[in-house]
């Protein structure tokens, strides 16, 4: 009797065990199928049925194949059946057909269960839907593509920008020269009627005739401008590097500038170290900067002074152009040294130029490994400063 029931027990907690796994792999997330070795359907979990949206009773005694969408060749389900009936596991994804003929994503894992003799006798499939995840990943490739196809484009309009750039900076320069030579022609020509060389002339030719020096002189000086930049923008322009004395270099700046200062009544006033030890760089290029910046100084003062400070250690050489100017707003100090900017600075704006003098003089600067920088104050004054090593490449 004990072990009649014994044995009764034993095939009650079988039966119970069977139930619990039942019940577990129904309530799994992952759908699952088991089938027999020919792939006839005899189970299905509700997750299996909820993917698929058929109904268990719809799919017992059906084959997968009721899922195919086609998007798969035969190639891959052969290799697939190769896999299986080998009695290794097969993993991959397949775009299957739900039953409102809709399509989605899956990834599925088929294991084969075998005998003990080793022969295949049924098959467990799990799957997960992975559409979501494969929208996911189309959006982002398509992302991406857009965002190479966008720095492709930027790069094609990039270089069609820098060549057509080129094309300007080459077709400036050599109008620009172009223009220089009547230019000069005019200016030399005017200078030899003022001295009287062809015969005299009345004060009102005379008056004349100095308008036309002035103007022209104003133009060349507003090609030359544009020449420069146009040489630099295109890597045109080269700078040479020899020794020389940077005193005489300095007294011809001052010079230039000092007539048209001592007609607005302003100061000018230089201070620099006795005995400056030369330097290697480009003279005629120094002197173009120094030029610029006191020229701008005078111009745009109209009381107090102007100054030059000179500066000098055994790395390089520091030169501040201080004025007593209407100053230079601070939301303004960005846009100082960009070209064909000339800044609004509340005053009467008959103050002709290009606005390129301090775009080139930065950039001149840079050529020759030095550096323009600027200080103001609205309303009190602007300080440029020229450093320049006193050797090429020096820090």
């Amino acid at each position: 009797m004990e072990d009649r029931g014994g044995a009764a027990s034993s095939a009650e907690g079988d039966d119970t065990l069977a139930r619990l796994q039942l019940a577990a792999l129904d309530a799994v997330a992952n759908a699952i199928v088991f089938t027999d070795a020919r792939g006839t359907i005899f189970w299905v979990n509700a997750a299996w049925a909820s993917m698929t949206g058929y109904s268990r009773d719809e799919v017992i005694g059906q084959n997968p194949r009721i899922l195919k969408s086609g998007a798969q060749d035969k190639a891959f389900y052969a290799e697939l059946w190769r896999t299986v009936l080998a009695g290794r596991v097969w993993r991959g994804e397949l775009i299957n057909r739900r039953k409102d003929g809709s399509t989605y994503h899956e990834e599925e894992t088929i294991t084969p269960l075998c005998d003990a003799a080793g022969k295949v006798t049924h098959f467990v499939a799990i799957k997960q839907d992975i559409s979501e995840r494969k929208r996911v990943e189309q959006r982002l490739r398509e992302s991406e593509e857009r965002a190479l196809r966008a720095a492709q484009e930027l790069t094609v309009a990039k270089e069609r920008a820098e060549s057509a750039d080129k094309i300007k900076s080459a077709f400036l320069a050599t109008m620009s020269h172009e223009l220089r030579t009547p230019l000069n022609s005019i200016i030399g020509f005017t200078g030899i009627l003022l001295q009287g060389m062809a015969g005299p002339i009345n004060p009102e030719q005379k008056k004349q005739l100095q308008m036309v020096r002035d103007s022209s002189r104003h133009l060349l000086a507003l090609i030359n401008d544009v020449l420069d930049i146009s040489k630099i923008e295109a890597g045109q322009l080269e700078v040479r590097c020899e020794p020389f004395e940077l005193s005489p270099v300095i007294e011809r700046a001052v010079a230039s500038v000092r007539p048209r200062a001592e007609q607005k009544g302003l100061a000018l006033e230089v201070s620099a170290p006795a005995g400056l030890a030369p330097v290697s760089s480009d003279a005629r290029r120094v002197e173009q900067v120094l030029l610029n910046l006191l020229s701008n100084a005078v111009k745009f003062t109209d009381h107090g002074r102007v100054s030059l400070e000179v500066a000098a250690d055994a790395e390089r050489v520091s030169m501040t152009v201080r004025d007593t100017g209407v100053g230079i707003r601070p939301q303004d100090l960005a846009a100082l040294f960009q070209p064909f900017r000339q800044l609004d600075t509340g005053l009467s704006r008959n103050h002709e130029g290009t606005g390129l003098g301090l775009a080139i003089c930065r950039r001149l600067a840079e050529l020759m490994g030095g550096e323009v920088r600027a200080e103001s104050e609205w309303g009190g004054g602007s300080a440029f400063t020229f450093v320049l090593p006193r050797r090429r490449g020096a820090p």
